[in-house]
């Protein structure tokens, strides 16, 4: 039996958001295990290999007038069916007959309803992820809950508060 260890040296100052997974993150995995899976997404900036121009088209082909602008955020309306939650409000954001309406940000992948925005409600923090083709996503599972519960508790306070200048 091989057993395989790898080490990942990951910055703080990298950190953009932590979160627990849904199923509709790990679609094929052992619905048990997900309560013990989270997802890192953190900038790995420098090493992209597409020019900026390659960036600005990417972005204007795929999400032209379907996405919502809010604090840095590219939102995208998104309904789902299987177990999904709001991580404003933590209800549930799934139906199997009528979906509410959800926003997913496509930089940063947080996932609210789409009724906080059309509340006005102060719902999100601004992005943290300035180019989604810069920034990766890392999915870990850990022993149990526990841990994993830990785990976001404490690489969710190290992550770095950024500004978003606009020009």
């Amino acid at each position: 039996m091989i057993i395989l260890k790898y080490v990942f040296f990951l910055s703080f100052s990298k950190l953009c958001h932590v979160r627990a997974v849904t199923q509709s993150d790990v679609l094929h995995v052992d619905p048990n295990m997900i309560p013990k899976i989270f997802q890192v997404l953190y900038d790995n900036e420098g090493q992209t290999l597409l020019n900026n121009s390659t960036i600005h088209t990417q972005n204007q082909n795929n999400h032209t007038d379907k996405t919502i602008e809010n604090k840095g955020h590219s939102f995208v309306i998104i309904t789902y069916r299987m177990l999904t939650q709001c991580e404003i409000c933590n209800h549930p954001c799934y139906h199997n007959f009528s979906p509410p309406s959800c926003l997913e940000c496509i930089r940063c992948h947080v996932l609210c309803y789409k009724q906080h925005y059309d509340d006005r409600e102060e719902f999100i923090l601004s992005c943290r992820v300035n180019d989604k083709l810069s920034a990766k996503a890392l999915l870990i599972m850990c022993v149990n809950e526990e841990e994993q519960k830990q785990w976001v508790a404490k690489l969710s306070n190290k992550i770095p508060t950024r500004e978003i200048v606009l020009v």
